[in-house]
């Protein structure tokens, strides 16, 4: 598609899109819905660097998507997907939005909408692919990702920023709409681990391995292996203070990974090998966990190398407005040094 000239925001509607200016010029850098990609493509973020995706994009309902077409990562594949994980007060477990039914789509996976404003709007009715808002400065793109009700009655919205001075992170902010249940967690849970077939935790003076991780546990009845958690005094700090959980693999050339003839093409590590990372903010304290599996999710096919990790997340009681970043490096000297 020719590259549009003029800041967009599409709007479908019953299968037709409607299109109009968006109210900000100081776009340069920045992708978004109609912006040299299909009109239809919800996809936000640096033009050379990470990008956040929702369905329709390929993939599961209840999911952001990560693209780092930066590091060789073709669309549509992705470097993982992030759920959206809230614990109400007084609930023992934690809902999961991949996993939850969805009552709008009748199906699993929860309808995820993204909007310019903390205005929640009817996600019954529109799906509002918006150009987002941009910084008058013009430095900073962001969107309001709106979930439906979970079962819990939790109702969270995350806000969505992309900052021209960092390419290769995304921050999101947790809110809560006006008619959700009050939440004792929000959290936001990385769970493709097993596409880049993670096996290290870097941590303050050692490195955390899979394959020691875990013995002969039974698996669950997902097939996951238990979590295993961190303190935030053995993970390792910015030069800011600010916590970080820092994931590689152990292989170095994905193109010698020997793939088993039945893993589907989603599961095929495309691009450079890199570190992937939360960050939290300043005194904040998380804790990290993570599980393990052996096989690929749904389909049970050995994963190459064997054990890796595949969810791992930062996990802190919730407050409105609070931040935490995911990241993508080239290695963990560069995960560490960014700001």
């Amino acid at each position: 598609m020719m590259q549009l000239m003029w800041p967009l925001i599409v709007v479908l509607i019953a299968g037709h899109c409607t299109i109009a200016l968006a109210d900000d010029g100081h776009r340069q850098g920045f992708v978004w819905p109609g912006n040299g990609q299909p009109l239809d493509r919800a996809v936000w973020g640096h033009a050379d660097g990470i990008q956040i995706g929702l369905a329709p994009t390929p993939g599961p309902h209840g999911l952001m998507r990560v693209y780092t077409p930066h590091f060789g990562q073709p669309y549509p594949h992705r470097i993982n997907f992030i759920s959206v994980e809230p614990m109400a007060m007084g609930q023992r477990g934690r809902d999961q939005s991949e996993l939850a039914h969805s009552k709008i789509r009748d199906a699993r996976g929860l309808r995820f909408v993204a909007t310019d404003s903390l205005e929640p709007p009817d996600l019954s009715a529109v799906t509002a692919l918006t150009s987002g808002k941009v910084s008058e400065d013009g430095n900073r793109l962001r969107i309001f990702v709106h979930t439906e009700s979970f079962p819990n009655g939790s109702k969270p919205i995350i806000e969505v920023v992309f900052d021209r001075s960092r390419r290769s992170e995304v921050d999101l902010i947790r809110h809560l709409s006006p008619s959700s249940a009050p939440l004792a967690e929000c959290v936001l849970s990385a769970t493709m681990g097993n596409y880049a077939q993670l096996r290290r935790i870097q941590l303050v003076d050692s490195t955390a391995i899979a394959s020691a991780l875990w013995g002969e546990e039974t698996k669950d009845a997902l097939h996951f292996y238990p979590w295993r958690t961190f303190q935030a005094n053995q993970l390792p700090k910015d030069a800011a203070g600010r916590t970080l959980a820092i994931l590689h693999s152990d292989v170095t050339d994905y193109r010698e990974v020997r793939y088993g003839e039945s893993i589907p093409a989603t599961w095929r590590y495309r691009g450079l090998p890199v570190v992937q990372y939360w960050r939290a903010e300043r005194d904040s304290h998380p804790i990290l966990a993570v599980n393990a599996r052996d096989t690929y999710w749904q389909i049970e096919q050995p994963i190459p190398g064997g054990r890796s990790i595949e969810n791992f997340e930062l996990r802190q009681p919730f407050r409105p407005g609070q931040r935490i970043t995911f990241g993508i490096a080239a290695n963990i000297a560069s995960a560490i040094g960014k700001h």
